[in-house]
C-alpha cells in the first residue's frame, strides 16, 4: 500500500517543464505553396478521398529564432504530437530551428502532425524550458496556451 501512495505521489506532484519566456524567443510562419505528391498507395479509402486537381496548396514551415538563452540551455529536441523526435541539436542565440510542418489542411485535419513541442535541454539532455506549438482545428494557432493566429 505505501508502494501504491508513493509512485501516485510521485506522478502527482512531478513538475512539468515550465514555459520558455516570449521575450527569449521568435516564431515565424512561413507559408509557400506546393503539389501535393501523387499517391503512391495500391489501394483506396473512397470515404476519405479528397478531390484534389493538381493546384498548388498552402504549405506551411515554421521558424522558430533563439533570442536568449538560460545559462544551463545548450541543446533543442523537437517532438511531434505523434511523441516522434524531429530535430535535436546544440543551439546557440541567434540560431534558427526550421520545421518542415507540411500541408495546412493536413494539420488541421489531423492527417499530420498538429501539435510541436521543443524543448531547450541541459548537457545532460535534462529539459529546462519548453515552447509548445499547437495548431486547433479551425486553424488557430497557439503557442505556449497563447493564441498567436490562424492559418
Amino acid at each position: 500500500m505505501k508502494l501504491i501512495w508513493l509512485v501516485f505521489s510521485l506522478f502527482l506532484f512531478q513538475e512539468k517543464v515550465p514555459y520558455k519566456p516570449n521575450d527569449q524567443f521568435r516564431i515565424d510562419l512561413d507559408f509557400t505553396f506546393k503539389k501535393r505528391p501523387p499517391m503512391v498507395s495500391s489501394t483506396v479509402d473512397f470515404e476519405n478521398v479528397r478531390k484534389y486537381d493538381g493546384s498548388p496548396l498552402p504549405y506551411l514551415y515554421l521558424n522558430v529564432e533563439v533570442l536568449k538563452l538560460a545559462d544551463e540551455e545548450v541543446k533543442i529536441r523537437v517532438e511531434n504530437s505523434k511523441g516522434e523526435n524531429i530535430m535535436a541539436r546544440k543551439i546557440e542565440v541567434g540560431a534558427k530551428a526550421q520545421l518542415d510542418l507540411g500541408f495546412t489542411d493536413d494539420i488541421k485535419d489531423r492527417v499530420s502532425s498538429h501539435e510541436y513541442v521543443v524543448y531547450f535541454t541541459s548537457k545532460d539532455r535534462n529539459p529546462v524550458s519548453r515552447i509548445v506549438i499547437f495548431f486547433d482545428q479551425d486553424g488557430t494557432y497557439l503557442v505556449n496556451e497563447e493564441k498567436r493566429g490562424r492559418l
